[in-house]
């Protein structure tokens, strides 16, 4: 896996001399179908907010918050409340930042604090008083180098009656917050045993592009978290958003929280769950294996669900 300095530097010697240049990966997303003259336009803090938030939804799909923050540079009934709180409780908040002007070194403190989740050196930012392309450029080199840095397996689970049913998918993630992030499946039929790039493909995003699997009868991927009876599943940073901030789910019931079928999740598209007691060792992933289908080493199975 490419993920250190060497890669890094080399990398970095390419993207950032390209400080005018609009940045290619994530465009789309990040542009949110905004013309080439408002982008060109200068940003100011509240702008500034809603791009990073949107760049570390991309980077960390159903991140949890790391802290809670209630003292925040705009009141209870500001529109952009939600986006300046959810970057708080990241930790990407300086005290400058305000919803008015933009501020060089609040989007610096962030920037580097993003860019240390995958141990890169932070880009830097060419103009004090940039606009919107502008800021998607500084953000490119993450964008860019953490997707082989974060490498998330996918897990398909099928229903054992029918494999072109899909039961539950998920992507298992090693990075600034290791989780398995759970992701409605779509109604239709997907045939993961004939097809697995194309599934792995409906997983991927602009960012990362899964490339690792493991595909197996749900009762068997169960199994892969829920190690023993004393292995609890917890569930937070759901989208839409709850207005509980963790869940645990009962056990013997995590299935249904798997499957979207329980009244907690049955109306999220994704979320994020913990795997909280004891882990699977490497007796019990032998005894699974043959029934696993997967390109990946048992070691690097292990590692993974592991953290």
């Amino acid at each position: 896996m490419l993920k250190r300095p060497l890669f890094v530097t080399a990398f970095l010697l390419i993207f950032l001399p390209l400080s005018t240049a609009v940045a290619q990966r994530c465009y789309d997303e990040l542009s949110a179908g905004r013309s080439a003259n408002d982008l060109a336009l200068p940003v100011d803090g509240r702008g500034a907010a809603r791009l990073l938030r949107r760049a570390v939804e991309l980077l960390e799909p159903s991140l949890p918050p790391l802290v809670r923050v209630v003292d925040l540079p705009v009141p209870a009934d500001d529109p952009d409340r939600e986006t300046f709180s959810y970057l708080a409780d990241r930790e990407l908040l300086a005290p400058q930042w305000s919803a008015g002007a933009f501020s060089y070194d609040a989007w610096t403190f962030a920037l580097t604090k993003i860019a240390g989740w995958y141990e890169l050196p932070a880009p830097e930012l060419s103009d004090a008083t940039p606009s919107t392309t502008d800021l998607m450029t500084s953000l490119e080199p993450v964008l860019e180098a953490a997707g082989p840095y974060l490498d998330p397996v996918a897990v398909f689970a099928f229903d054992p009656s029918d494999p072109t049913r899909v039961q539950f998918w998920a992507t298992l993630r090693n990075g600034v917050y290791p989780r398995l992030v759970v992701v409605r499946p779509p109604d239709e039929p997907v045939n993961v045993q004939e097809d697995v790039r194309g599934a792995m493909a409906r997983l991927s995003d602009c960012v990362v592009d899964v490339r690792n699997y493991v595909y197996a009868p749900a009762d068997t991927a169960e199994q892969l978290f829920i190690a023993t009876n004393e292995s609890r599943m917890v569930i937070l940073a759901t989208e839409p958003a709850s207005e509980q901030y963790l869940l645990e789910a009962p056990t013997g019931t995590e299935a249904s929280y798997l499957t979207f079928q329980a009244p907690e999740v049955a109306d999220k598209t994704r979320y994020t769950a913990l795997f909280l007691g004891p882990s699977v060792g490497f007796g019990t992933l032998l005894r699974l294996i043959p029934q696993l289908r997967t390109n990946m080493s048992p070691q690097a199975i292990l590692r993974f669900l592991n953290g």
